[in-house]
């Protein structure tokens, strides 16, 4: 019995299965989908290609949702189509960016802190200091008159996040690292202020409480 052609027949169910799955990620409905899940995590729109039909229908769904639900859909626009992107007002990009920090339990869409210097090599060039990632990008290209005082806010959330990989999420883990140290990072550079990371939350609180003081930051409601 010849199983070649069985074989074949199962690669290319495969590579169809594959290619309607990445087809799949283009709609905007599917991308809202995932940003109603539990856990919000950008790595699952990764392959996503957000078709130029479906613009119209993303910035719509954008005005009317201005939150975490809408973050796959925002930074797909951000990849896919940036003229639109750029568009979209600086308001209704921080509420999306920040409703993602708000929810989020995992650092890997946002940023690389620690208290000693890091050392990594991005597409071929080497980095020293702390690493920001896509959703940290995003947030830091927004002006910090509409920014900050959205960020303020989460001043407030000693909520516990971490990272994947077991470096990275033991150094995490030890320091303690919360939304509100993140915070704390994106409105100091968006200031133009200098500001350092303690592994001691003891001491990170200090800080954060001195920018609480001066902005007259409250709590998230």
């Amino acid at each position: 019995m010849c199983i070649l052609p069985a074989i074949m027949s199962m690669q290319l169910l495969a590579i169809v299965t594959c290619q309607a799955r990445r087809e799949e990620l283009t709609s905007v409905a599917r991308l809202v989908e995932l940003g109603k899940r539990p856990t919000v995590n950008l790595y699952d729109s990764r392959t996503a290609v957000l078709a130029a039909e479906e613009v119209p229908a993303a910035i719509e769904w954008l005005k009317g949702h201005p939150d975490v639900t809408s973050v796959h859909v925002l930074m797909a626009l951000r990849k896919c189509h940036p003229k639109r992107y750029e568009a979209i007002p600086a308001e209704t990009k921080v509420r999306v960016l920040v409703s993602y920090l708000r929810h989020t339990d995992c650092a890997d869409d946002w940023s690389y802190v620690t208290h000693k210097p890091i050392r990594l090599t991005l597409r071929g060039a080497r980095v020293v200091g702390p690493v920001d990632y896509p959703a940290a990008q995003a947030l830091l290209a927004i002006p910090a008159r509409v920014a900050v005082p959205h960020l303020s806010r989460l001043l407030h959330d000693q909520t516990e996040v971490g990272y994947s990989g077991s470096a990275r999420a033991t150094e995490s883990h030890l320091s303690q690292l919360r939304r509100c140290d993140l915070a704390y990072r994106y409105v100091c550079l968006l200031r133009g202020a200098t500001h350092s990371y303690s592994r001691d939350p003891k001491e990170r609180d200090k800080a954060i409480a001195v920018l609480i003081k001066e902005l007259g930051a409250q709590p998230q409601k």
